[in-house]
């Protein structure tokens, strides 16, 4: 736990959340190579969705506020 709260103060609470939802790909890909389990096609397009949607979020555009303050 006190990792976690580490990571959140160091990262901010949004890049945590987002690396946090690859918890469960990273399990199911542990335990296939580890303890041999077998993988399914529905499991590895879940995995597909959840990497999916990690890039998607982490190459957002960022809010134009932000962008104009850049500049100048």
């Amino acid at each position: 736990m006190w990792l976690a709260s580490e990571a959140i103060r160091r990262l901010g609470p949004g890049p945590v959340s987002m690396i946090s939802t690859l918890g469960p790909v990273l399990t199911l890909l542990l335990g296939a190579w580890l303890l041999d389990e077998p993988l399914t096609l529905a499991q590895l397009a879940g995995c597909g969705l959840v990497i999916g949607g990690v890039v998607m979020m982490s190459r957002r555009p960022r809010p134009a506020a932000t962008a104009a303050g850049e500049g100048g």
